[in-house]
């Protein structure tokens, strides 16, 4: 039987393809790992003032997920490190940049740490911050992991675990995380929802929340002149560009010069495939939704409890059998 969402003791939810007394010594093993400390040498030290911004954001993701009839949990201060790239060798550096290139932060479920792999400083902090948002969110969404077969060990891609009694090797893998449902083979079908989903939630909360967090004032304000500026430029309105442009990056250079660029939020391409299809949805069931909205919450359930079916059958119902499958294989990714 699932666990509720108020039940979870990490941010793992299920172990699949193990009997009752294993799955639960294998949750357990996560809340062990939840609750660590595991500090690096390649840690940066967090400042007062982050540790508070993190608890104002717990206290306000409970708010925000509650919207959604979901209880989130409290990501320790503890369970999000800072990498000191300065502390690194040469090789780890290089280790850094061919895995993750274009990422900025990352939430590791095996060990139930989120990684951040840029500062928290003066200029930056929103930027900051809207990546820790969009990790917690995926922390607080739906994961589970399954049981390898045996001719799937050893790929590096599993963690293997002694139930409690010491009597069993268990080799697992992760099976779901929020919407997305990855197999034996490492294959993530609906990656692209489950990451366009999660970013759409992380810009919601940027807008509900990010307003009352005095550190973010001066840089919301460049945020929304920029915004006033493009859309007195281009006529276009203020509500559509907000969609796009999520802080502004200032670098000065050694000669004095500065260069301001407008960033906006990540996997556009996602969020348009996502909107196309809810809108798609909205207008085809306007009978039983009173708002595109609406639909877009069913979504976000499904992504958080795992239960995906509300969505496969509003999909099926409108575009026909096979659809829903044809929208994951749209999003699968080789992992």
């Amino acid at each position: 039987m699932e666990k509720k969402s108020n039940q979870r003791e990490s941010g793992v939810s299920r172990i699949v393809g193990v009997e009752q007394a294993t799955e639960e010594s294998l949750l357990n093993y996560f809340k062990t790992k939840f609750e660590s400390e595991q500090k690096s040498d390649s840690d940066k030290e967090h400042s007062e003032e982050l540790d508070n911004v993190i608890n104002m954001i717990n206290e306000r993701m409970q708010d925000f997920l509650k919207e959604y009839g979901i209880d989130s949990i409290t990501v320790p201060s503890k369970n999000i490190h800072i990498v000191d790239q300065e502390r690194l060798t040469p090789q780890q550096i290089e280790k850094l940049k061919q895995r993750y290139e274009k990422v900025e932060g990352l939430y590791i479920p095996g060990e139930q740490h989120i990684a951040m792999l840029i500062e928290y400083k003066d200029g930056r902090k929103l930027n900051f911050l809207e990546i820790l948002v969009h990790e917690m969110l995926h922390m607080n969404s739906f994961s589970s992991f399954q049981r390898l077969p045996e001719g799937k060990k050893g790929q590096g891609k599993e963690l293997i675990r002694k139930t409690e009694s010491d009597k069993e090797e268990i080799s697992i893998g992760m099976r779901r995380m929020g919407f997305r449902i990855k197999s034996p083979d490492g294959e993530s079908y609906f990656y692209h929802m489950d990451e366009a989903i999660i970013t759409e939630l992380t810009m919601r909360f940027d807008w509900k929340y990010f307003s009352q967090f005095p550190e973010l004032a001066e840089e919301l304000k460049r945020r929304q002149e920029a915004i006033d500026a493009q859309s007195h430029k281009s006529g276009e309105g203020v509500d559509e560009l907000k969609r796009d442009l999520a802080h502004v990056e200032e670098v000065k250079h050694e000669d004095g010069n500065q260069t301001v660029t407008l960033k906006g939020y990540g996997h556009r391409q996602e969020r348009d495939a996502l909107n196309g299809l809810i809108d798609g949805l909205f207008d085809r069931n306007k009978a039983n939704f009173s708002s595109r909205e609406e639909v877009f919450a069913i979504f976000v359930r499904a992504c958080m409890t795992g239960r995906l079916l509300l969505v496969a059958r509003l999909i099926e119902k409108t575009y026909g059998k096979g659809s829903f499958r044809e929208a994951g294989e749209d999003g699968t990714r080789d992992d």
